[in-house]
């Protein structure tokens, strides 16, 4: 295939052909009109430059004059080039390299367009210029171009202070130029702080490139366009902010370059290079900077601002980051806003409108229990001052206008009703140790809070999409806060919080790090500890002997002290139970010890090597003294203590000792109290006041007022105002916010029935969930830059894969329905390699979400799931394992790594993903998930292994999902356990005598070059066991001391004669000893190896001599010659075969059927026989001096 892009520059190499090569330039752009009406260039390289794009791959090429580029080549499609972890590779080549990257990567020229070009000014916009005369007069000697376009260098008359600014810019062609030479300008803020303007396309990015703030930071990814296409910067700044002459905060720029974020809130400390305006508290101009190319600009708009405001506004970071400022066409941000402010609370209709059932139900918080979560004047400030308490907090004010003293008389009145409600409700208020602190920093910055949340520790995260946490440590003690963190659903509903998916501790931990400025106390509690010297065998009574030393400690296994032979010790303190409950209690020592705790007792007393006991002791509320008495009569000693504490986990006994003191009373004083007499003026008041609007008090409150239903709704009154007076509540929004808001009430105005496409009813659910905090899905979301650091992995060498949430592109197709269901409700952290876990976002979710996926994702079924049998299951443990497509090396195996990387576990996925995905997944992975590490096992159709199902990729992939998914109890594949050392046959069997288990001590393995391998028992003279693939792990014998017993290493292992088989006798059905040959007098006599190698095993029974021959079956099953010689006179001397053994033998095609198992019999009389409720396959060996019965066995 030619791509015609190159044809120009091949035509134009035909110089001596000219009518022809004009004829079929004439023709070409008579074709492709549509893309080349008007070439802004005459340059066939321009032609060339531009962008590729794939599936897999993409390019970026730069024109560098001369029919010279440089060629940026992304190993994932543009769309994901900045969330690649593989850096980009640059290649340089005129067009015939281009050619050959397009055609081998089966790429296509693209030419993107911001969504913001030709963005309108909104109302209260100034436009700069709109390229008319009139808008040419905003500027100081602006000078238009023969297109009508602003040409660079020049002013605004007007200056600003905060603002929001729409720029649209082209850079010129200049092929030739580099560097800060190749299409520069700038356009300056207040003409104090640049944002570039460069020719940067496919260039790193750096803060002099476009995007960058000029010598002070650079972009966070590279968004910029090729030359000579319209590009877009939507800026919101931020004035400097001075008092009595003296800076007291710095500038702030928030900028968009092409609709995507390149810099986040990012602080200005000083005015960047060459910049015409000093620094000071006066309003600046916007200054478009000349630097001698041809650069120009056209729709430039500016709407002030007031930030500080804007600062306070309720933070929903699915509307910040896809909506706020954005062409948003189907007012989606403002349904989000709608849902997540929830409006639809009050403004409720006697019919709904039909939006609101698109996201789930978002309720605020149930306050029947709060008097056991939160702190008295934490309450008190959330009532009377929500946006003062708690910044950027979704609650309303519901008091606005008033003054301070009205709004603290109303919000003490309801405090006091909603503490006082229920006595029985406490608050647990116990102080935090520093170990849980630390614990909790950890996990805080890790498992996946700061994908939402302000990240304490290093890279700073933007305010605009941090959900704001408030005062955490003056509302919530560490159990309250614990408890939330675990159920948040059963305190809000709608899973805007979700549920961490973690241990108790975990969470106590998070709460211990998150109040720790209240609640983490240095504890003074010790242990007193008495020192004793004796010979004991045990634990002596320690109050009867005198002690050689007294002290005090804060440690348990003082190894100095306890590993001093004849040494007794005794340790005694106090540990505090918050609450009644069930403490389990972990004891461990070297040699003997004793933990008492009242009446209750542990021991694991003696001499002994570390020996460990568990204990459950019911506790009540309060403090309990402790005592643990320890000896060590020689050798090393050891002592430790753990306690499960119900709300802790497990912690070091040490840290949950008390001296008695830090636990009594509130940590945090209350200044409130709440006042009986207030109480039913309270509940006037949560009725009147809106707050049952929203809120669960816990009682049934009738006759709550109602304000007009959504769609009635005017843009400048209520809530919308300007100026937001009672009885309407103040959410504090920004004009931005309420643009939004206004755009949905009318489109439910226009529609009130009106219905979403799929895509854009999941785009709100996982903007309104914040799901794009970790995932993307359809090149939208994934974590922003400035949290990228806190997605860690265990595993480096995983990339990008091992260490942030995958993409959610297809996954209604991927997924079972039980297991989106089942994720998304409880969460999930199936990749345990992966520190960020999924948390669970509730049922109502769940049920929301989940068949929308299915719906929007799955195909028509292609490959149906094979049904389960033998062969298949045996085939896929091969394909598995090391010996076939090795996908051990990656993946883990019900937790077995084999020194590989130990990627998602392999029995885990057919419990989670859907046959149909998992056989189209495996033979084109970067189809179904770009830039992915997953080889491509079947490349151009064909499987990499193909000694099974002639590496036919479907049937392989089928034989793999049956071993993964049968429930039987299979054998693990080869290469899951490291230090494997795999005997395999070569061109002629295999034979190994060593310890197997299920055998006598004499087993003699034989590895065939096939399939089959067999055990002889050479005590008991019988076949014993015989299975398919790997033949054996010699790792046991060969390393170390070579001690036990091994096992086959491969699959399909059958049990025959667990008995010897042959005994004297005429009938079938006679009884059988249960002595082995060897004791019956039997003797082995070797064994002979024919020509192929293969083994006859010989022995001799009294009078007769029977030698038993097995050969390999092409088809990978076996035969086997059972030859008796009758060395006596009586050569009728009967001789009976015990074969097989089973609950059912069934016949059919001439074969004896034993599930799996096939037999096949020639030249002896076989029978089926009933045996002590067991069924058996017996053979009449025929009389004569020497007779041959053959048994080929398939399985």
């Amino acid at each position: 295939m030619i791509n015609c892009y190159f044809l120009p520059r091949a035509m134009r190499a035909l110089g001596k052909h000219l009518s022809t090569v004009a004829a079929l330039l004439a023709a070409f752009f008579a074709c492709h009109a549509d893309l080349f009406a008007a070439p802004p260039v005459d340059d066939p390289d321009y032609l060339i430059q531009g962008e590729y794009d794939g599936d897999a791959r993409s390019l970026q090429v730069i024109a560098l004059g001369e029919g010279e580029f440089d060629i940026i080549v992304y190993d994932s499609p543009l769309s994901l080039r900045h969330q690649s972890e593989t850096p980009p590779r640059t290649i340089n080549g005129d067009e015939e390299t281009v050619a050959a990257l397009v055609e081998a990567n089966d790429l296509k020229r693209v030419e993107r367009t911001s969504p913001t070009l030709g963005k309108k000014a909104p109302a209260g916009a100034k436009v700069l210029f709109d390229g008319s005369e009139e808008s040419l007069q905003n500027w100081k000697g602006g000078k238009l171009s023969e297109e009508g376009l602003l040409i660079s260098g020049t002013t605004s008359k007007d200056t600003f202070g905060d603002y929001s600014l729409h720029v649209e810019f082209r850079t010129p062609w200049m092929p030739k130029a580099r560097g800060q030479g190749r299409g520069n300008s700038g356009v300056y803020h207040q003409g104090r702080y640049e944002t570039q303007v460069l020719d940067s396309f496919g260039l790193k990015g750096e803060n002099n490139e476009t995007g960058g703030i000029y010598s002070i930071k650079a972009p966070d990814v590279n968004a910029c366009l090729p030359p000579m296409q319209w590009q877009t910067y939507d800026v919101d700044f931020t004035a400097a902010t001075f008092q009595d002459g003296k800076k007291i905060a710095d500038a702030r720029l928030t900028v968009w370059l092409n609709g995507e974020m390149v810099q986040n809130d990012t602080v200005v400390p000083r005015t960047t290079t060459a910049a015409p305006v000093k620094e000071s508290a006066d309003p600046g101009p916007i200054y478009l900077q000349d630097h001698g190319n041809p650069v120009r600009y056209r729709n430039i708009w500016i709407q002030p601002r007031d930030a500080a405001k804007e600062a306070r506004r309720p933070i929903v970071p699915g509307f910040e980051r896809f909506f706020s400022g954005k062409p948003d066409e189907q007012a989606l941000g403002g349904e989000i806003l709608i849902s997540n402010l929830s409006c639809t609370a009050c403004h409720k209709t006697p019919q709904q409108d039909a939006l609101t059932s698109l996201l789930p139900e978002k309720k605020a918080p149930s306050l029947a229990e709060v008097a056991g979560r939160v702190r008295n004047d934490a309450l008190v400030a959330m009532i009377s001052d929500p946006h003062g308490f708690k910044p950027n907090t979704a609650m309303p004010d519901p008091w606005a206008g008033l003054p301070n003293d009205q709004r603290l008389s109303a919000a003490a009145s309801i405090a006091s009703y909603l503490l006082l409600r229920d006595d029985s409700v406490k608050l647990l208020d116990r102080a935090g140790r520093k170990s849980a602190v630390q614990q909790g920093r950890q996990l805080y910055h890790s498992v996946g809070c700061v994908a939402c949340h302000k990240a304490f520790e290093g890279t700073a995260t933007p305010d605009n999409t941090n959900v704001p946490l408030g005062a955490v440590e003056r509302k919530y003690t560490i159990d309250s806060l614990a408890k939330f963190i675990l159920e948040p659903h059963k305190v809000r509903s709608g899973g805007r919080m979700p549920s961490l998916v973690g241990s108790q501790g975990d969470a106590y931990s998070i709460a211990a790090y998150l109040t720790r400025a209240v609640t983490e106390r240095k504890s003074e509690a010790v242990f007193t500890r008495k020192v004793y010297k004796g010979n004991w065998q045990k634990l002596p009574d320690f109050d009867a002997l005198k002690p050689v030393s007294e002290d005090t400690t804060t440690v348990l296994d003082d190894r100095k002290l306890l590993n001093q032979t004849n040494t007794g010790v005794v340790l005694e303190s106090k540990i505090n139970a918050p609450q009644d409950g069930v403490y389990e209690f972990i004891l461990a020592s070297d040699d003997g010890s004793r933990l008492i705790i009242g009446e209750n007792k542990v021991d694991v007393d003696g001499v002994h090597p570390r020996s460990e006991r568990k204990a459950k002791f019911n506790l009540k509320a309060g403090v309990h003294p402790i005592r643990i008495e320890f000896f060590n009569a020689g050798g090393g000693g050891e002592l430790s203590v753990k306690v499960n504490d119900p709300t802790l986990g497990l912690v070091d006994l040490q840290e949950i000792i008390t001296d008695g003191n830090q636990e009594t009373g509130r940590l945090l004083k209350d200044a409130f109290q709440p006042d009986p007499a207030l109480v039913e003026t309270g509940k006037q008041l949560f009725r009147l006041a809106g707050c049952a609007s929203c809120h669960d008090s816990g009682d049934k409150l009738s006759d709550v007022p109602q304000a007009p239903g959504l769609a009635t709704l005017q843009a400048d009154r209520g809530c919308l105002a300007e100026t937001v007076s009672k009885p309407a509540m103040d959410f504090n929004l920004s004009p931005r916010q309420k643009q939004a808001i206004v755009a949905a009430i009318e489109k439910r105005r226009e529609s009130p029935t009106r219905s979403l496409a799929d895509a854009d009813r999941l785009h709100l659910h996982f903007a309104a969930l914040n799901c794009y905090a970790c995932h993307r899905r359809n090149d939208l979301g994934g974590n922003e830059l400035a949290r990228d650091s806190f997605f860690q992995s265990t595993i480096a060498e995983m990339g990008w894969e091992g260490r942030t949430p995958p993409p959610l592109d297809g996954v209604g197709d991927k997924l079972q329905d039980n297991y989106i269901q089942t994720a998304i409700t409880g969460g999930a952290n199936v990749r345990n390699y992966m520190q960020t876990r999924m948390p669970g976002f509730g049922e109502q979710v769940a049920q929301s979400l989940t068949p929308l996926l299915v719906k929007s994702d799955r195909p028509e079924t292609t490959f149906e799931q094979p049904a389960e049998n033998s062969d298949l299951v045996s085939s896929g443990r091969k394909l598995v394992g090391s010996s076939g497509l090795s996908c051990v090396k990656c993946h883990s195996y019900e937790g077995l790594t084999g020194g590989g990387l130990g990627a998602m576990d392999l029995r885990a996925m057919p419990k989670r993903l859907r046959h149909d995905w998992f056989v189209r997944y495996l033979q084109d992975p970067t189809k179904y998930r770009p830039g992915t590490r997953m080889p491509n096992s079947f490349p151009d159709g064909k499987s990499s292994y193909d000694k099974l199902y002639h590496g036919d990729p479907v049937k392989q992939v089928d034989a793999m999902w049956a071993y993964l998914a049968t429930a039987k109890d299979v054998k693990e594949p080869t290469g899951v356990r490291s230090g494997t050392i795999l005997l395999s046959p070569g061109e002629r069997p295999l034979i190994y005598r060593n310890f197997f288990n299920d055998m006598s001590a004499r087993g003699i393995a034989v590895g065939f070059p096939g399939e089959a391998n067999l055990i002889w028992d050479a005590e008991r003279m019988s076949l014993g066991q015989i299975w398919k693939s790997e033949f054996i792990d010699a790792a046991k014998h060969w390393t170390g001391r070579g001690q036990g017993r091994t096992s086959p290493a491969g699959a399909a292992v059958q049990h025959l004669e667990r008995w010897t088989p042959i005994k004297a006798g005429t009938d079938l059905e006679m009884a059988w000893s249960s002595e082995i040959g060897r004791d019956l007098g039997y003797r082995f006599k070797g064994y002979q190896l024919d020509s192929n190698g293969n083994p006859t095993f010989r022995y001799q029974a009294g009078n007769v001599q029977i030698d038993d021959a097995v050969t390999p079956l092409s088809d990978d099953g076996l035969k086997r010659s059972i030859t008796v010689r009758r060395l006596g006179d009586d050569a009728s001397l009967g001789l009976i075969w015990r074969m097989a053994q089973a609950d059912k033998i069934t016949q059919a095609d001439g074969k004896f059927v034993m599930g799996d198992l096939q037999i096949a019999i020639e030249g002896g009389q076989a029978k089926v026989v009933t045996i002590d409720g067991k069924e058996e396959l017996r053979v009449a060996i025929p009389a004569g001096k020497q007779a041959t019965v053959t048994e080929t066995l398939q399985w």
